[in-house]
Order: structure tokens, then C-alpha cells, then sequence
């Protein structure tokens, strides 16, 4: 999975590391910081680590939806974070994504 999707990696050690500021820290803690030296070290492209941002977005949002509905928690801060954070992310690696695409294009035609 890393070598295919490293993004998707990253994603999953966002979310481990969005878990690690929650009750389950104490568990998720040490493995995020396995996972991300593990990751850091295959991984070729530092754009590819906006997965923890976008991971730490779908914490965000699971939060939002464990308190939304009567009685619970107001969710709409945490909505608003984990959509930022979230889109912010995604919205990142696709653009350096494609800035990098047209550099590379640049070169081979000069």
C-alpha cells in the first residue's frame, strides 16, 4: 500500500494520530509514531504526508457526527475543522501534484 498510494498511507497515520489526542491515545500513541517513522522512511515525496492532515479531518468529522442529533455536543465547529482540514489535504496534494506534473512537462519540452 505504501509504494502504491503513499497518500493513502499518510491518511491512515492522520487518523491514528487524530485518535491519539482522543481517550484511545495511551494505544494509538505509540503506533502512530511507529507508522510514521516506518512511512517517512518509504516514501519518496514529502507532498504525500498531507495524508495526516486529511487524516486527521476524518477524525474530525467522526467526532462531528458521534455529537450531531439532540443532547449531544455542538458539532458544527468540529464539522467546519474536519471539512477544513480535510479539503485542505486533499486540495494540497492535488495541487502540488499538478504544479509538479506541469514542471516535469516543462523540462522535457525545453
Amino acid at each position: 500500500m505504501i509504494k502504491r498510494n503513499p497518500f493513502a498511507a499518510w491518511t491512515v497515520v492522520g487518523v491514528l494520530l487524530g485518535l491519539s489526542i482522543t481517550a484511545l491515545f495511551i494505544v494509538t500513541l505509540p503506533l502512530t509514531i511507529i507508522a510514521i517513522i516506518y512511512i517517512s522512511r518509504r516514501t519518496k515525496e514529502p507532498d504525500d504526508a498531507l495524508g495526516l492532515l486529511a487524516g486527521v479531518g476524518l477524525v474530525l468529522l467522526l467526532i462531528a457526527s458521534a455529537n450531531a442529533g439532540p443532547g449531544g455536543l455542538n458539532s458544527t465547529s468540529w464539522l467546519i475543522a474536519g471539512l477544513a482540514s480535510l479539503g485542505l489535504g486533499l486540495g494540497l496534494h492535488a495541487l502540488i501534484g499538478r504544479l509538479a506534473a506541469r514542471g516535469e512537462n516543462d523540462q522535457t519540452e525545453a
